[in-house]
């Protein structure tokens, strides 16, 4: 899989690819390089997907889970859903689908980091101790006029 990201996704100067056959490495690649991305099969030996999302979870930086799994098991992907992944991938898979799950990922994660140094540079522009003093404005029943 690592072999077939290379050739038909990485763009040079902006994208890494890893990978791993021993499923017990995921979490402490993921805390040293802090990836954008993780593929991850649901089947593997000594360790299943379940639980290296459980571990990933537990040892996060942040609360952004950025997983896509992969199954060839229909009944996994509701509970790959509901255990933190945030999409899958049906084994056999298709090039096409694989690459543009991938692009729709990574574009929702860079988009969330923007917008968390953006909030970061805004409280710190207006002196505020934490993103949570910013508030939506409200508007006031006459600011639509009345009837």
């Amino acid at each position: 899989m690592s072999a077939c990201l290379n050739d038909c996704w990485v763009r040079p100067a902006t994208t890494r690819v890893a990978s791993t056959m021993n499923p017990q490495e995921v979490c402490a690649l993921h805390r040293k390089n802090g990836y954008d991305l993780i593929l991850l099969d649901l089947q593997m030996p000594s360790m299943d997907g379940f639980q290296v999302m459980a571990d990933l979870k537990t040892n996060a930086s942040d609360s952004y889970l950025p997983v896509i799994v992969l199954t060839a098991q229909p009944a996994h992907r509701l509970r790959a859903l509901q255990t933190g992944a945030k999409d899958f991938i049906s084994k056999p898979f298709d090039l096409l689908e694989v690459k543009t799950r991938i692009h729709n990922m990574l574009e929702v994660r860079h988009a969330g980091r923007r917008t968390t140094s953006l909030a970061d540079r805004l409280s710190k522009v207006a002196g505020a101790s934490d993103r949570g003093r910013f508030a939506a404005p409200t508007l006031s029943k006459d600011a639509y006029g009345s009837r």
